[in-house]
């Protein structure tokens, strides 16, 4: 049922342990004047004392607010999401990302509804009680009235971070969003396709960065002639990205849906995803894993 559903019925608690030592659980401190519970998405740990989590909880207005938890040592403190102006009095927060870039310095990343109703993206710098909220650039030709919810977030380093999400083309077609920066200094590209391949739909998955220079993303693309989900792996950060079309495993049709990546290195990066096996609509799908990194990728 989503966030607001669970919100109602669980207990945030903070869990950490290592090999050696046993497990431990720590109910997760809530703002003044919250309702019991509490639901956490998102934990991030810059170091072996400091760890920033992200959730939400239910004031005592039956608002559901943002919840930012920040570690210190043994001790964990609550603070409550800071909000644009434009937010809606009534309406929820979400979050779906979190990075520490350093020890001093978080960005969390979500939605938020505006007072007309449309999600928009929710972009948070900060740590402990202080966060602020920046604005979310669009890339050029973008509708602004659209909504703008934001994925997932992976930090180059402790002054730049990369974030993915999705925004409405002029024509109405959802397009993809890459944001780079830190604080309140955001800049907006759009995803780039690869040579003719004409979408009405693009959507961003994994996101990894393994150097200071370049950051992997994972997505998708629906042809607009065909209705083929056609697998994307996009390099670069900043406004210059390019963009390849996802290899196919050998024996596998189309229709590739790319998740979740992994970088070890500069150099080798993993993706996992699926694909089908046959031209059929009914044709069952095969796990796909993907290694490579910029424009050289190889499929199994």
């Amino acid at each position: 049922s989503g966030p607001a559903g669970l919100v109602s019925a669980t207990v945030g608690a903070h869990v950490s342990g290592t090999p050696k030592t046993p497990w431990k659980a720590t109910r997760a401190p809530l703002p003044a004047g919250a309702r019991p519970g509490a639901y956490l998405s998102g934990v991030a740990c810059p170091s072996v004392t400091v760890c920033v989590a992200a959730g939400t909880y239910t004031d005592s207005s039956g608002k559901i607010q943002g919840l930012l938890l920040t570690r210190h040592g043994a001790s964990w403190k609550a603070a409550q999401a800071p909000l644009p102006a434009d937010a809606n009095t009534s309406s929820g927060v979400s979050f779906s990302g979190l990075a520490c870039p350093s020890t001093t310095v978080c960005v969390a990343v979500g939605y938020y509804l505006d007072s007309a109703g449309n999600e928009q993206g929710l972009l948070l710098t900060g740590q402990g009680s202080s966060w602020i909220a920046a604005h979310v650039p669009l890339p050029a030709g973008a509708a602004t009235s659209a909504g703008v919810p934001l994925s997932s977030v992976a930090c180059l380093s402790a002054v730049a971070c990369v974030v993915t999400g999705q925004d409405t083309g002029a024509s109405g077609s959802s397009e993809g969003l890459l944001l780079t920066g830190l604080g309140s200094a955001w800049i907006a590209a759009q995803v780039p396709l690869p040579a003719g391949a004409g979408s009405s739909w693009v959507g961003l998955g994994g996101l990894a960065c393994p150097s200071i220079t370049a950051c992997v993303v994972t997505g998708g693309a629906i042809a607009r002639s065909s209705g083929i989900d056609q697998g994307l792996l996009l390099t670069g950060r900043r406004s210059s990205w390019t963009s390849v079309k996802a290899p196919l495993a050998t024996g596998a049709y189309a229709d590739v849906s790319l998740f979740d990546v992994a970088c070890p290195s500069v150099r080798v990066c993993v993706v996992a995803g699926d694909s089908t096996a046959g031209r059929s609509p009914h044709s069952p799908s095969q796990g796909l894993l993907l290694t490579g990194h910029g424009s050289s990728w190889t499929a199994v």
